[in-house]
């Protein structure tokens, strides 16, 4: 698949350089993308039906219908590269809902998206997204992560890319997480996910 190969090249730079410059934050390490047949994929990585990619060190993704719909492909990619970007700042700590909720943010697409998808499905608290999504039922899961997205994009408003990054290297040394969230975003997280779950609630009307 060496257009697929040369187009998720192509993808990954641009991500390189947009989320970096959002961020301020840039991999320290190669990443490495592996391609796989939709069948593959399911065998290999065993995630639910409705995860279109995976990052376990790798950023693991199938090949649906070659680049038929390379607007997708990009969307999954570089929502790919974000926990690439997370783990290579934090390999472990970082709550769910942040994890992901950076990288349905700052994928492709990804704040209209979360403000479409927010209305879809049952509303999860933050406090319940702390572990793998892939226990979720699968009504859940958009809201979810456009749940997440939109609580991401409003950690990073209050606190900006300096302090995001703080919170994220505190975490991955195994912080507390409601000390190091207070420190960085200077308010309470349970303060923060009531004002957050207000603008959710409001956005579902």
């Amino acid at each position: 698949e060496e257009e697929a190969a040369t187009a998720a090249v192509e993808i990954l730079e641009a991500a390189y350089d947009r989320i970096g410059d959002e961020l301020r934050t840039f991999p320290a390490e190669t990443i490495t993308v592996v391609l796989y047949t939709q069948q593959q994929f399911r065998d290999v990585t065993r995630t639910p039906g409705w995860s279109g990619g995976l990052f376990d060190g790798r950023i693991r993704m199938p090949i649906r219908g070659g680049l038929a719909d390379r607007r997708e492909f990009e969307r999954v990619l570089t929502h790919e590269y974000v926990h690439a970007l997370v783990h290579s700042v934090a390999a472990g700590g970082v709550p769910a809902w942040l994890n992901e909720g950076l990288a349905a943010a700052l994928e492709t697409g990804g704040p209209d998206r979360a403000r479409r998808d927010i209305r879809r499905g049952p509303l999860v608290p933050l406090r319940d997204l702390t572990r793998s999504f892939a226990s979720l039922p699968a009504t859940a899961v958009p809201s979810a992560y456009a749940g997440s997205a939109l609580a991401a994009l409003d950690v990073l408003e209050r606190a900006g890319a300096p302090r995001l990054a703080g919170l994220l290297a505190d975490l991955g040394s195994g912080a507390d997480f409601d000390r190091a969230f207070l420190s960085w975003v200077q308010v309470p997280f349970a303060e923060f996910e009531r004002e957050w779950l207000e603008a959710v609630r409001e956005a579902r009307r």
